[in-house]
């Protein structure tokens, strides 16, 4: 009985932290690419409540599956997407292959902020 609760408990302790991974416009502002169209630049708050310039390169957290931005570890969408920006928000819009689809992802569910630093979620 009490290893049935535990294991609640921890499952739920481990949701809460998978959650929490993303969300970075929340505690990030200033969003924006650079020319490159694949590296994510913002200032983004610290546990002492400063603000940090961070930059990452999305080609780590994002694929480019048949035209659909999805996140995705290592997933290089740089590869096969183009004239990629951030255009509200958190939105992100590329022109991906094949063809020239015109595609947008949520960067929340993608990108994290850690103590100031951009990871990916």
């Amino acid at each position: 009985m009490h290893f049935t609760n535990l294991f609640a408990l921890i499952a739920a302790c481990v949701v809460t932290t998978v959650h929490a991974a993303g969300n970075f416009g929340a505690s990030c502002d200033k969003i924006g690419t650079l020319v490159t169209g694949t590296d994510l630049v913002a200032y983004c708050k610290k546990r002492d409540g400063s603000s940090a310039y961070s930059q990452l390169d999305m080609n780590k957290c994002i694929a480019n599956y048949g035209g659909s931005l999805a996140c995705a570890s290592n997933g290089n969408f740089g590869k096969s997407c183009s004239n990629c920006q951030v255009v509200s928000g958190t939105t992100f819009r590329c022109t991906c292959k094949p063809g020239s689809t015109t595609t947008t992802i949520n960067l929340n569910n993608c990108i994290a902020n850690q103590d100031g630093v951009l990871a990916c979620a």
